[in-house]
């Protein structure tokens, strides 16, 4: 999987994913959810369209992604900023030595086989009173990766609710967040907020 995000690395900002990204940055901006004393993770960061959006904002951040591709993307547009407050992990979050009071998560879960055990590895790396904000796709039928099969075509209300409430978050609210089309089909994104 990681390679094939690696081959779509140097195309990947097209500007539904532009789109799509910034859905989640200006909502998690509206809530102030990040400050200059906000240590952040972001898992599957991708070229970093969200992260970066806080390179400024946060005390710290720590991008991690399993794809070198898309990391040597992020990589080139760090050149270009005053990043000195970000670190890369070129892995996932069992990589990841670090405590965060926001884990921020975006159209990474649907590619994930066992939500219950990474929300487990979240919870360890988020401080006591710490949010996690995960944007991702709404149930759908399968046509949203249509050369290539996920774990999960997006997820219900429900079913994430219960995986959060199990792993002993509380407060954990899921809203629609954008809708995006592709192909002439529609498909729903919603914002999730946990906290430990």
């Amino acid at each position: 999987m990681a390679d094939m995000f690696s081959t779509r690395a140097k195309s990947w900002d097209s500007y539904r994913q532009v789109s799509m990204a910034f859905a989640l940055v200006d909502k998690i901006k509206e809530e102030n959810l990040i400050d200059k004393y906000t240590d952040v993770i972001e898992i599957g960061c991708g070229t970093g369209l969200v992260g970066l959006e806080f390179a400024n904002t946060a005390h710290h951040i720590t991008m991690v992604d399993t794809s070198e591709g898309m990391l040597q993307e992020l990589r080139k547009k760090m050149k270009d900023k005053c990043c000195e407050n970000i670190s890369i992990v070129h892995g996932d979050i069992s990589q990841v030595h670090t405590i965060a009071s926001v884990i921020i998560v975006f159209m990474t879960l649907h590619h994930i086989e066992d939500i219950d055990q990474f929300v487990v590895e979240v919870k360890s790396r988020l401080s006591d009173g710490g949010t996690i904000v995960i944007g991702d796709l709404y149930t759908e039928d399968g046509s949203f990766h249509p050369n290539f099969k996920v774990p999960h075509n997006g997820f219900s209300e429900d079913e994430l609710t219960s995986v959060f409430q199990r792993q002993g978050f509380k407060d954990t609210t899921i809203e629609p967040l954008t809708t995006i089309e592709r192909e002439d089909k529609k498909y729903k994104l919603f914002i999730l907020r946990s906290t430990k």
